[in-house]
């Protein structure tokens, strides 16, 4: 199922993470991913991604999200 907006990402990550389900969760990142692990290395690619996320459902991580959507204002003169 393809997220429509940012928050059916972070639901999708969520269930997926929960569920242990590994294609389902990279589904939901584009194929070059590039992500920034807490040590600092890139991760680049699925393949990279779904090694560095197991390590996160091995320990259980929970994840929460809060989605903010920043309203851009624009002034006519």
């Amino acid at each position: 199922m393809p997220a429509r907006n940012p928050e059916e990402i972070c639901s999708l990550f969520k269930q997926y993470m929960a569920e242990g389900d590994f294609d389902g969760l990279l589904s939901v990142y584009d194929p070059e991913v590039v992500f920034l692990n807490q040590a600092g290395e890139l991760i680049k690619g699925k393949q990279e991604l779904k090694q560095e996320l197991n390590r996160f459902a091995a320990a259980r991580a929970r994840f929460d999200f809060i989605s903010r959507r920043s309203s851009s204002q624009t002034t006519s003169r």
